[in-house]
């Protein structure tokens, strides 16, 4: 999209929010006047964390095809999960993937929750302090609402559909940009001498997919479970790509050998992917273009894995 030569805010005070930030920060909810992409059915006020949680959840569940559910915690996603049969799967494999950093998260799903997926959510025994879907059956909402602080959100289905501006005040300036609303991986291009399966091209889509929602510098996981896919592996916000390569890897508690690897910017050398191999990886997507991507591929080909490359970055500052 074109930015615009002149920009003008209007804005009215919506209500100063719950809490900021940090509890010695002022905040309030400006508006435009349109109307909001969501509505809070049950809860406490939002605070400023909540709004920005529950964005990047929404924002990212919206890219899955198939049913999902994104848990998102401090801005990153957690736990992801996807299944042909429903949130409640979707849920169950979300959850697994961190169960530990989901504790005080926000859950967004793609789809109409009832009240076995409500059901479902409680009996994990995981506080959440936000739920986002597209709508709640009436028993559903109902169950909810036994929890009198949980925040309930339904947000309309054009929520990433709008051409949307990020504006960040910078140094006496405002920094503007257009939101990366790209999510395809296609034309992808194979890079290595083996091609992926059908299964490592649906798990390294998935990941890619979840990458994008990542603090840089990024590395996500992600493997096939139970009939869906799951992210099951993060290295968030590092300043270095293989200390994000080793603690997805840590942080994981797959098999790294049933595991794909997405990561946001492209391998600068070889040595992420070697660590990621040698943990026994089978699979990569990334965006290439270094200066070193025949090292990098020629790492790949000789321990006989694949790798997918993009053509496009997602970092995420």
């Amino acid at each position: 999209m074109k930015l615009p030569d002149k920009l003008k805010f209007e804005l009215s005070i919506q209500g100063e929010l719950r809490y900021e930030e940090n509890p010695h920060q002022r905040a309030a909810l400006y508006s435009d006047a349109t109307e909001p992409p969501y509505i809070k059915l049950a809860g406490k006020d939002l605070s400023y964390n909540n709004l920005v949680d529950m964005e990047a959840a929404i924002s990212a569940v919206l890219t899955l095809e198939e049913p999902g559910c994104v848990i998102v915690k401090h801005a990153n996603p957690c736990g992801a999960g996807m299944h042909i049969d429903g949130p409640s799967p979707a849920f169950k494999l979300a959850l697994e993937c961190d169960p530990n950093s989901a504790y005080g998260g926000i859950i967004a799903f793609n789809g109409i929750i009832d009240l076995n997926d409500v059901l479902t959510i409680k009996r994990s025994r995981t506080f959440f302090e936000i739920v986002c879907a597209k709508a709640f059956t009436s028993e559903a909402l109902s169950e909810l609402k036994k929890r009198e602080k949980l925040r309930v959100i339904e947000y309309v289905d054009s929520f990433n559909d709008a051409p949307r501006l990020e504006v960040k005040y910078l140094m006496g300036t405002w920094l503007v940009q257009d939101r990366d609303a790209e999510d395809s991986i296609k034309p992808w291009v194979v890079a290595t001498k083996n091609n992926p399966s059908y299964d490592q091209i649906m798990e390294m889509e998935f990941a890619w997919k979840m990458c994008k929602f990542v603090k840089s510098n990024a590395i996500t996981m992600a493997c096939s479970k139970d009939g869906g896919i799951m992210l099951c592996g993060v290295g968030a916000g590092q300043m270095s790509r293989v200390d994000a390569v080793n603690l997805a890897l840590t942080r994981s508690l797959q098999d790294p050998s049933r595991c794909v690897m997405a990561s946001d910017g492209f391998f600068p050398f070889s040595d992420g992917p070697l660590i990621a191999m040698n943990a026994g990886i089978q699979g990569f997507i990334q965006p290439g273009g270094s200066i070193r991507d025949q090292d990098v591929i020629r790492a790949v080909d000789d321990n006989d894995c694949v790798m997918l490359m993009t053509g496009m970055r997602h970092f995420n500052h």
